[in-house]
């Protein structure tokens, strides 16, 4: 009787060891998949903020048309900061000729 139980034992301890092998094992995948979307979250998160200052840069410089055409809309031109400043000099000097 007493060996019946040992074997009983030792088979459900065989039991459970496999149980928490295959849990500890499927823990660890878990764990690298975590890492790889935090990883994968981050790298977009970078991203998203690269675009995102772009944007704001872009939105600071004026934008002037090209030309009178319909189409003009379509096809601007964003000015720098420093070619903007050369612009309006040039546009007040203009203005100060003509008032003379």
């Amino acid at each position: 009787m007493a060996k019946e139980v040992s074997v009983r034992l030792h088979e459900e301890l065989e039991r459970l060891e496999t149980k928490r092998t295959k849990a500890q094992d499927e823990l660890e995948r878990a764990k690298r998949l975590l890492d790889e979307s935090e990883d994968r979250r981050l790298s977009l998160q970078k991203e998203v903020n690269s675009v995102t200052n772009e944007v704001y840069t872009l939105q600071s410089f004026p934008v002037t048309s090209t030309s009178n055409s319909p189409f003009s809309a379509l096809f601007t031109v964003r000015q720098t900061p420093s070619r903007a400043v050369s612009d309006s000099r040039s546009s007040l000097t203009v203005l100060d000729e003509l008032n003379k």
